[in-house]
């Protein structure tokens, strides 16, 4: 009696080696997906984007305190300046008021002359202290624009405090689960061949998660769908899938698998 090995017989072994192949890359994106996942939520937390938005409000807090600041330096010299000027003034109407007091009657020329300069610093004065009023109402409107972009300040700066230190908190404790998950994926990485791999570390980067999917069908194999885009393969990945177990989609190009 001779034994011969069949030709469906020698597919049946085939596929069932591709299978074999395919089952730590199945172990492996299991885990991966886990990961994956675990580092987006990670990536999701609330507090990460309250901080930004604190680090956003507390630039714009500081940028308003330097303002005020810089606002401050200005009224400070238009005052000095408005000091000086004013003095210079008191004192011209002070020395026109002696000689005006001095001026003959019959010198009517020279008593027009000293009016009118005396007029002139008058005006001078006057516009002068008008000068130092508006500036001490834009001094004081300032100085609170200063204190409450300060009070803000430091309100922000501990809410940041804050914020960090419970996104610090809260990777703390995750740390652990994630290291041992990464652990994990490591190991059963180990395991899957490396032509699958790059296909696997190829088709991840552009997204589609899972790489490996099942090949579904509703008609006992006549037609097969794509389990991760749901889109039907063509006649010839329908074949392969028939034949080895083994195929890929058309349309998005992941691994299929016959279940």
């Amino acid at each position: 009696m001779s034994l011969k090995i069949r030709n469906s017989d020698l597919e049946n072994y085939k596929g069932k080696a591709k299978m074999q192949k395919l089952k730590p890359l199945l172990e492996y994106q299991a885990a991966d997906l886990i990961l994956r996942r675990m580092n987006k939520d990670l990536a999701k937390n609330p507090d990460i984007a309250k901080l930004e938005k604190v680090k956003v409000e507390f630039a714009d807090a500081k940028k308003a305190v330097s303002e005020a600041e810089d606002a401050a330096g200005k009224s400070i010299s238009i005052l000095e300046a408005s000091k000086k000027d004013l003095e210079a003034t008191v004192k011209l109407i002070e020395k026109l008021t002696a000689s005006l007091a001095g001026v003959k009657e019959e010198d009517e020329e020279k008593r027009k002359e000293i009016v009118k300069e005396l007029t002139a610093a008058r005006e001078t004065l006057n516009a002068l202290d008008k000068k130092v009023s508006n500036t001490h109402g834009q001094s004081k409107r300032v100085i609170q624009k200063y204190k409450e972009a300060n009070e803000l300040g430091k309100k922000l700066r501990d809410l940041f405090t804050k914020t960090k230190d419970s996104i610090e908190d809260f990777n703390k404790k995750q740390e652990p689960i994630v290291a041992s998950q990464k652990t994990k994926v490591a190991t059963l990485k180990k395991a899957v061949d490396a032509s699958l791999l790059d296909k696997y570390a190829k088709l991840a980067t552009d997204g589609k998660l899972p790489v490996l999917v099942e090949g579904k069908t509703a008609d006992n194999g006549k037609s097969f769908s794509c389990g991760g885009c749901g889109f039907a393969i063509s006649h010839k990945y329908r074949a392969l899938l028939l034949e080895s177990g083994v195929s890929e989609c058309d349309t998005c190009h992941r691994m299929l698998y016959k279940n």
